[in-house]
């Protein structure tokens, strides 16, 4: 194994640390008090307040093997950089505020506010994820593998809107819809792009959540989608960049040129729909979804097309302890203690994904054809190593291959190394 690689990794693994203080110096309402747990911290309030102070800190290597046209950058990121305070008011208006320091920029993630008169019907007004992928709502400290896979490129990433959802029948049935202002495939924003609008939506079932059938209680299948009309000029296309797991370079991208004719924009309209399930039980897990994005898409010179994209995945997860994977993540039967036999849950996760481009994108001259590909195919293996409920250390090979996106023939096959160590609380 490379000394360079080696030494990344121990970088990685040294760069997340946390020093914190509970309670010290906090000056507020008569009654208020600092509450520590195993799980948090909670500071609760005589308004009545109740806050959960959190945060998901990761640090990424990212290392591409086989690389002779030095075509990427192995590099050491702070990949995520997050504090989390969320809670109740009231005991019914729930909110969170989510900033990220990550990747070397200031981004709110997340800054909503949930009204809550029971579980079956609530109303979350803010910034969010939008109610459609699977796999992309899905918490990001819980993923079976470092970075999503390519189906997470088609659906929209967090949105500014507002959404009914809920639960029903003690989680066997969940939804949301809502209004949102409309963004690009996989991307996210604090603020609409001319007069868009999407409408999302979602369903998760979970048939046997309720019947007390062990090996089917985690089993769920999930339906999503979008409807709405993007309309964008030529200095701002509002069009998606899909990028693979390296995060670094974008294999398909549309036609973008200095002569405004030249470009590609967004015209018109956008949909998005989704299928999706998994299944837990044991040791054992597996998640699978398929995602579809239909667009309007224009140039000046007068061409028009709706183009679509699609992809799909298959993960599968398995417990080498004697532990259970599930949607919302792992935790170990026994924490990290070697003195005493333990050392927290190992897992072995496997994953297939596969990325299909429209061929009218390229038959047309909407997609940049020395960049873009017409298919991209990505094999994954990984490990992650849970010391405990709050740490995690994985590491991923993956190896992507694409058909066309060069000049002549194929874009170079990228095989790449990650390895992050991550705290979550």
């Amino acid at each position: 194994m490379p000394r360079t690689f080696v030494s990344r990794t121990l970088a990685a693994a040294s760069l997340v640390a946390i020093s914190a203080r509970a309670g010290a110096q906090y000056q507020g309402h008569p009654g208020d008090t600092t509450q520590t747990s195993p799980q948090n911290v909670v500071l609760t309030s005589a308004i009545p307040i109740r806050a959960h102070i959190g945060g998901l800190f990761q640090t990424e290597d990212r290392a591409f093997l086989s690389d002779a046209a030095h075509g990427y950058t192995d590099e050491v990121v702070l990949r995520r950089a997050r504090l989390d305070l969320n809670g109740t008011i009231a005991n019914h208006f729930d909110f969170r505020f989510l900033p990220d320091f990550g990747l070397g920029a200031a981004t709110i993630q997340d800054l909503w506010i949930n009204v809550r008169y029971g579980t079956p019907i609530q109303l979350q007004i803010g910034k969010f994820k939008e109610p459609v992928g699977l796999e992309l709502v899905q918490y990001d400290a819980d993923m079976a593998f470092i970075e999503r896979s390519l189906v997470s490129d088609l659906v929209p990433n967090r949105d500014v809107g507002a959404q009914l959802h809920g639960d029903i029948a003690r989680g066997t049935l969940s939804y949301g819809v809502g209004i949102f202002d409309g963004v690009s495939d996989g991307t996210n924003t604090d603020r609409g792009v001319g007069d868009n609008k999407d409408v999302s939506g979602r369903v998760l079932v979970r048939p046997f959540a309720a019947t007390g059938v062990s090996a089917l209680s985690e089993l769920g299948l999930w339906g999503g989608g979008t409807i709405g009309r993007h309309l964008a000029v030529a200095t701002a296309p509002d069009l998606p960049a899909y990028k693979a797991s390296d995060q670094q370079a974008s294999f398909f991208s549309y036609v973008s040129a200095a002569t405004p004719g030249d470009t590609a924009y967004a015209k018109g309209g956008i949909s998005r729909a989704t299928g999706a399930g998994y299944w837990y039980v044991n040791r054992l897990g597996v998640l699978g979804e398929y995602a579809t994005s239909w667009q309007a898409v224009s140039r000046n010179t007068g061409a028009f097309a709706t183009i679509r994209q699609q992809a799909w995945q298959g993960t599968a997860e398995v417990a080498l302890t004697a532990d259970h994977p599930t949607y919302t993540g792992v935790t170990p039967k026994h924490q990290f203690d070697p003195a005493h036999g333990h050392w927290g849950a190992i897992l072995l996760t496997g994953r297939y994904a596969l990325f299909q481009a429209d061929p009218r994108a390229f038959a047309d001259g909407f997609a940049d054809s020395t960049k873009s590909v017409r298919q991209t195919a990505a094999w994954a293996g990984g490990a992650n190593w849970y010391f405990n409920r709050w740490f995690r250390f994985s590491v991923n090979y993956e190896r992507t291959s694409f058909q066309g996106g060069a000049k002549v023939g194929n874009r170079p096959t990228e095989n790449a190394l990650l390895t992050e160590a991550q705290l979550a609380f």
